[in-house]
């Protein structure tokens, strides 16, 4: 008898222990998961807080703007919806990889032609690059709501001349940032000659009215 009440003793504190545990454990989690909400949340407020509050999508082009010149990659994320497909966007031709780094990728990366967070945070100035950030610092966004449409100063480069246009569209609630890029060459007569002409245009969908959303990259000539 003794033994089955010493077996029985022991049984009931396993049991509380195990419970203890468990409750313990739990308690653990949640205050871990509230901890990481309350982070994310205020990384949240201290992002917006320092943006203006978005009225129109003149409002959010005027954040991105800012986030893109001061290379605010929080910031510039919030208009990514990650993963993406790369293949439809032609995110990756505007990264330049090299053959090597695609051989190497292909090695290391399941669904190497998608395109992830990670890797906006490693080419995200070669899709903003210093030729874009140059231009669109010059677009007017005054003119841009009144217009829809405005235009950059041109530029010359080393062997270049770049110019980025910037339209919105009413009808599908588009915004297109075209970097149009043209030889600095001049033929005998001294005009510009058309060889080597290419467009980067970056297209945006806006949502609700003012929040923009990237949607896709188109390379042209």
């Amino acid at each position: 008898m003794k033994m089955i009440k010493a077996i029985a003793a022991m049984s009931l504190v396993y049991l509380f222990t195990s419970c203890n545990g468990e409750g313990t454990k739990k308690q653990a989690e949640e205050k871990a998961t509230a901890t990481l909400s309350l982070g994310d949340t205020t990384k949240s407020a201290e992002l917006n807080s320092k943006y203006p509050e978005v009225q129109t999508w003149v409002d959010d082009f005027k954040n991105f703007r800012t986030a893109v010149y001061q290379k605010d990659l929080l910031k510039l994320k919030t208009y990514f919806n990650f993963p993406i497909n790369g293949d439809n966007t032609e995110l990756w031709p505007v990264c330049d990889l090299s053959e090597a780094d695609w051989i190497e990728r292909k090695a290391k990366v399941p669904n190497p032609e998608t395109f992830r967070e990670t890797d906006f945070d490693q080419y995200y100035t070669r899709i903003f690059n210093k030729d874009f950030v140059k231009c669109i610092l010059k677009i007017k966004s005054a003119i841009l709501i009144q217009s829809l449409e405005s235009k950059s100063p041109e530029f010359m480069g080393e062997d270049y001349r770049y110019q980025l246009y910037a339209q919105f569209n009413p009808e599908d609630q588009t915004l297109q940032l075209n970097m149009a890029f043209s030889n600095k060459a001049k033929d005998e007569e001294g005009n510009y000659v058309s060889e080597g002409e290419h467009n980067v245009i970056y297209t945006f969908k806006i949502l609700e009215g003012k929040k923009l959303q990237f949607e896709k990259i188109q390379l042209a000539g």
